[in-house]
């Protein structure tokens, strides 16, 4: 019996082929321009609109992009305008991110931690049968952009 007689794990295969595509392109990216912790600050922000989207019954991959947006332009404008340094700026956004996180869904109905986790590490073998455009857009625009 072979893993890949199973539709789920060719699926797993190519989201991994995919993400281990764009993934190290990005990370490159950021790097060499000094970004590489703003990205870890935004991805603790996204958190943040997890919950949001999970308390208000929305598609939470949406709102975390809305809230990463925001939390992004926020950081930018503490950096130009205000006072702090912008190491202060990332440890409100890391720690706010994280804390705004688990309140929210903790807040939402379904507060479990399973669901939360899901969110947080991901899995390879819940993508879907039916890709849609906007991941292979988006792994293109990774990749072509860097």
């Amino acid at each position: 019996m072979s893993l890949f007689e199973y539709d789920f794990m060719i699926r797993a295969l190519i989201g991994a082929l995919v993400i281990g595509l764009a993934a190290p392109a990005l990370g490159i990216y950021l790097v060499q321009r000094r970004l590489s912790l703003i990205g870890d600050g935004i991805g603790h922000v996204a958190l943040t609109g997890v919950g949001v989207g999970l308390l208000l019954h929305h598609s939470p991959v949406i709102s975390a992009v809305i809230v990463s947006a925001a939390g992004a332009v926020g950081i930018e404008l503490i950096r130009q305008r205000g006072r702090t340094s912008g190491d202060l700026a990332l440890a409100l956004l890391f720690y706010g991110g994280i804390a705004g996180g688990v309140v929210l869904v903790g807040l939402s109905d379904d507060s479990s931690n399973a669901n939360l986790m899901q969110y947080l590490f991901g899995s390879l073998i819940t993508l879907w049968p039916d890709p849609r455009e906007e991941r292979r857009l988006a792994a293109r625009y990774a990749l072509v952009q860097t």
